[in-house]
């Protein structure tokens, strides 16, 4: 049996012959056109899924529908006659009705239709007003006349409305709002009491000129203009541009911030006064109280204080100069006062000591982060001793021997068997046999064997090497699922890279494990761009800054010649824990005049240095012209340690040096004990643990490699019928072998999707051109053509067809050839009949 993965899957196709693969997991959608998806719109009782003979699964209609609401239809065709009850007949060229003619929702022919015109004609119409009434027959006219006798042109039907009421009864109606050139109400004796002209008007809200308007005369002959639902009020800001609003129009004042949280704005530093221009002017407070943040492109001011990004910060906690140098400082004078580095410099000259260099010692000096200096007296790297006694091992200058070291030499008869220290030349000839062995990449570098990319399988070890061309054999390529908020799941392939970004500055982005968390910042930001300005106070992207005063900017911290006080203590570490040592505090502290004098005072004390001569040291004192002590440190000639330490001792020819090692100058190391052999060893190995370690590796490499006398029998390893006497090479063939494997499997499936895209245009292009084929019209006694192109599945076709039909129309012959993009042309010939 074959062992199917998750890239396998099943094949789909339709009618229209387009295959659709499906991997294992992956979702296949069974859809139709149906919008209405509630229980009841449809059903399954008309429709059921058969094996058909081509072994394919068919869905079929029944042929006789049950059940169904309704059928909608725009044009409903009907070839042959169809018959509807007993009296209802529809064929192609007419509907006939034979049944009864009764009263109701009936059908009915023409005849029927003429008499009952007839009796109509003779029964009269009444009109009735709301005095009297007059009956009409049709064809007679009935008069509806008016009182006017003025010319034709001085009338209008403007104002009057017909509408016809529940009654049934037609309703003449003037408009309640009489629309004319004007309106005379009679006054006293029949004089004109009131008259309302339309005249040339003011501007009106869209400044438009010569605007018709009503216009009366006040008692005192002075005319006034009547406004309209028109008119209105204009607004205008500072960019000058006018907003027109007419009456009942709503003029919307809005800001630019979206919060609308009833705690997060309030009008308490803003208010509105008429200014001289009467206008409305909208006024900011110079004293701003009550606001939780201000920021200004990379400058915030909440409760905390202001900080700068990246920059110095001024919070409750103290003053952070953000690794900026805090400039033109004023001496401090009291104990909280900050002090400068001028103050520092002469506190430091006060207290200076020299400590010189003698015979094999190496004086180092070391300055302090708070000025002072750090002496460390030690034996120089390069030493002039004649004598070195350590431990049973003598190191002697005038018979340049180091006693109680022997060396053998590799493949001795006594070699491995009594425990003597090996040197490097012997671990080093060790290693070269062991890289041999190993091939590849492995190099052997002062006596460390390394290997890279063994087997070119980017590996660094045997065992990751092979595991490597394991999962190379048994990946699947699966990628991972992705989801948001646990919907819209897509796969994310190996390789693949989901990034969810934010642009505009105030939304935050988390991630934890598979859920994405989006939140939006509390404070505004006003964008890099941005200022306040408060009195002699600026606030901008570069910081804060007081004119003739103090600045906190992104360079750091100008104190304007001022004197900052109220400095808290800088002896904290970086933590905010308090210390005592001021070499324990952080060096970014600002420090106040109390710490230094508490520093100073530590530091001269500290500065009284005593040097004493201790086991194989001199110490002489001199007294310098400045007053300070100096001290000559040297050492006996001969000396006598438990331990030493140093660069480099050269006895003789044996050398021992810190970066290379014991050179023995040719000579054995013998009487070596067994080293402890574990990640955390520095212990010197001897030939028979050398012996054992290389047995054990002969006998993981497997291949026949043996570890013999010294000496290496190498490994023979079979690959593909091909031999090889290294790991290196054996995994670079177990690996060639894996990817000729991997390029023959990925050429099938290339060779397998290349036909299946050919038949697949093939196909496109057969139904094309079987849509060019169009059908010649049906015409008896003569031949008669159709032409037509046709595009499917993204190829082309065209095609041709003719018909001859006999005289009495019963019959036709029929042909026609179509060419497609792709394939052969396709034929076609038919004769079709009518049957009695």
């Amino acid at each position: 049996q074959e062992v199917a993965t998750l890239n396998d899957g099943l094949k789909f196709v339709g009618n229209d012959g387009k295959v659709i693969a499906k991997k294992l997991n992956e979702q296949l959608a069974v859809v139709g056109g149906m919008t209405d998806l509630a229980d009841d719109a449809a059903s399954a009782e008309n429709i059921r899924t058969v094996r058909n003979a081509k072994d394919e699964l068919e869905v079929q209609l029944s042929k006789d529908l049950k059940n169904l609401t309704n059928v909608n239809t725009e044009n409903l065709t009907v070839t042959n006659t169809t018959k509807l009850g007993d009296t209802f007949t529809v064929n192609k060229g007419d509907v006939k009705y034979t049944g009864p003619i009764t009263e109701g929702d009936h059908i009915t022919n023409k005849t029927y239709v003429d008499g009952k015109v007839g009796e109509v004609a003779n029964n009269p119409l009444t009109f009735a007003g709301n005095t009297g009434s007059v009956a009409k027959k049709l064809g007679e006219t009935m008069s509806i006349k008016g009182a006017g006798i003025k010319a034709d042109t001085e009338y209008s039907a403007e104002n009057i409305k017909t509408t016809v009421d529940a009654n049934g009864d037609l309703i003449v109606a003037m408009d309640k709002n009489l629309k004319a050139d004007s309106v005379a109400l009679n006054g006293k004796d029949g004089k004109d009491g009131l008259t309302l002209t339309a005249g040339v008007g003011a501007s009106g809200l869209n400044g438009t000129d010569g605007e018709t308007r009503i216009i009366y005369k006040t008692k005192d002959g002075k005319t006034q203009e009547v406004a309209t639902l028109n008119d209105g009020l204009k607004f205008v800001g500072n960019d000058g541009k006018v907003i027109a609003k007419k009456l009942n129009e709503q003029l919307a004042v809005v800001g630019g911030m979206k919060d609308m949280t009833a705690t997060a704005a309030s009008s308490e530093n803003i208010r509105t006064v008429q200014n001289d221009k009467g206008g409305l002017e909208v006024q900011l407070s110079k004293k701003l109280t009550g606001l939780e943040s201000v920021a200004v492109g990379d400058t915030l001011i909440n409760n905390a204080g202001l900080t700068i990004k990246n920059g110095p910060s001024i919070t409750a906690g103290g003053i952070n100069a953000g690794g900026k140098v805090i400039s033109n400082v004023a001496a401090g004078k009291d104990g909280k006062d900050a002090v400068n580095v001028d103050q520092l410099n002469q506190v430091a000259d006060a207290s200076k000591v020299d400590v010189k260099e003698g015979k094999n010692v190496k004086v180092t000096t070391k300055v302090n982060d708070d000025g002072s200096k750090e002496f460390t007296v030690a034996t120089d790297t390069v030493v002039d001793f004649d004598k070195v006694t350590v431990g049973t091992v003598t190191i002697d200058k005038k018979t340049n021997d180091i006693t109680g070291l022997s060396n053998t030499k590799l493949g001795a008869a006594d070699f491995a068997s009594k425990g003597r220290a090996a040197t490097e030349e012997q671990l080093n000839y060790v290693q070269d046999n062991f890289v041999t062995i190993l091939g590849g990449n492995a190099v052997n570098k002062g006596g460390n064997v390394s290997i890279t990319n063994i087997g070119n399988t980017g590996k660094d070890n045997i065992h990751d090497a092979i595991s490597s061309i394991n999962d190379k054999a048994n990946n699947a390529n699966q990628g991972w699922n992705l989801t948001a908020n646990g919907k819209d799941q897509s796969t994310v392939k190996p390789g693949d890279t989901v990034d969810f970004k934010n642009t505009d500055g105030n939304i935050t982005i988390s991630k934890d494990g598979n859920n994405v968390k989006v939140d939006m910042n509390k404070d505004l930001n006003l964008g890099k761009d941005g200022s306040i300005k408060t009195g002699d106070t600026t606030i901008n992207n570069d910081g804060l800054v007081i004119a003739g005063g103090p600045s906190v900017t992104k360079d750091g911290i100008n104190a304007g010649n001022k004197t900052v006080t109220g400095v808290g203590s800088g002896m904290k570490d970086a933590n905010g824990k308090s210390v005592s040592d001021i070499t324990e505090a952080d060096g970014n502290n600002a420090v106040n005049i109390d710490d230094l004098r508490n520093t100073v005072g530590k530091a001269v004390t500290k500065a009284k240095s005593t040097v004493s001569a201790g086991s194989n040291v001199t110490v002489k004192v001199e007294q310098n012209q400045d007053g300070s002590t100096n001290y000559e440190v040297a050492t006996k000639d001969d000396v006598t340690f438990k331990n030493v330490n140093t660069d480099n001792i050269n006895v003789g020819g044996v050398v021992i040096n810190k970066d290379k090692g014991i050179h023995a100058g040719d000579k054995k190391v013998t009487g070596v004990a067994d080293g402890a052999i574990n990640k955390d060893s520095k212990d010197a190995v001897n030939g028979s643990q050398l012996n054992t370690t290389n047995t054990t590796i002969s006998q993981y490499l497997g291949g026949g490699t043996k570890f013999e006398n010294g000496k290496w029998t190498e490994p023979s390893f079979n690959v593909n019928n091909s031999t090889y006497h290294n790991v290196g090479d054996a995994l670079q063939a177990l690996d060639d072998r894996s990817t000729q494997l991997n390029n023959k499997v990925d050429n099938l499936f290339q060779t397998t999707n290349q036909r299946i895209d050919n038949v697949e245009k093939r196909a496109n292009a057969g139904i094309a051109a079987a849509m060019a084929l169009e059908t010649a019209p049906y015409v008896a006694g003569k031949w008669s053509y159709a032409a037509a192109a046709a595009h499917h599945g993204g190829e082309n076709a065209v095609g041709v067809t003719l018909r001859k039909t006999a005289d009495n129309g019963r019959w036709s012959l029929t042909g026609g050839i179509a060419a497609a993009s792709e394939g052969d042309p396709s034929f076609r010939i038919g004769i079709s009949g009518v049957i009695d």
